[in-house]
């Protein structure tokens, strides 16, 4: 196994006040992570409010860059009815990706 391919948590992840689930949670800390190895994804936008306007299009962003950012997984797995329908918005089909 390569160094890439590690979580490595250290006592401070799991005294965080932020709590296991929900938003900012430690579940969504491990997928943010699991998706660089697994998905191959960087940091194209950071922060829930830089995901949605990444996800709405907004500024010129492209929502199919979504498919890229760590982030974009986190915050939609930590609240996914929050979050706009690939299939009722500008992103388009999701065939089309």
């Amino acid at each position: 196994m390569e160094s890439e391919d590690l979580i490595i948590l250290c006592p401070y992840f799991f005294n965080d006040l932020k709590g296991a689930v929900g938003p900012e949670s430690r579940a969504g800390a491990l997928i943010h992570e699991a998706t660089h190895f697994i998905g191959k994804t960087g940091h194209t936008a950071v922060g829930e409010f830089a995901c949605r306007i990444l996800a709405l299009g907004e500024f010129g962003s492209d929502p199919k860059r979504c498919i890229w950012n760590a982030d974009s997984y986190r915050y939609f797995a930590e609240d996914p009815d929050s979050w706009p329908n690939p299939h009722d918005n500008a992103m388009g089909n999701l065939s089309e990706w």
